[in-house]
């Protein structure tokens, strides 16, 4: 390998190492500071005319 094929190859590994360090990094600090939300609690009366309906490609995991 040339020279200058050689530092490209270690300045795009380097520069790879670089994000992913930093994207750990930012997750790490965000699974820090983590902060639950109060338990869900419903207002009002239910609205019964309302329907909600998924499908899944995956046999068995279809519902309503």
């Amino acid at each position: 390998m040339t020279r200058r094929r050689r530092r490209l190859l270690l300045a795009t590994g380097a520069a790879i190492a670089l994000v992913g360090g930093g994207g750990y990094t930012v997750m790490a600090v965000k699974d820090q500071t983590y902060v639950p939300s109060a338990p869900y609690r419903p207002e009002g009366e239910p609205n019964r005319e309302v329907v909600v309906v998924y499908y899944s490609r995956c046999a068995g995991n279809a519902a309503q």
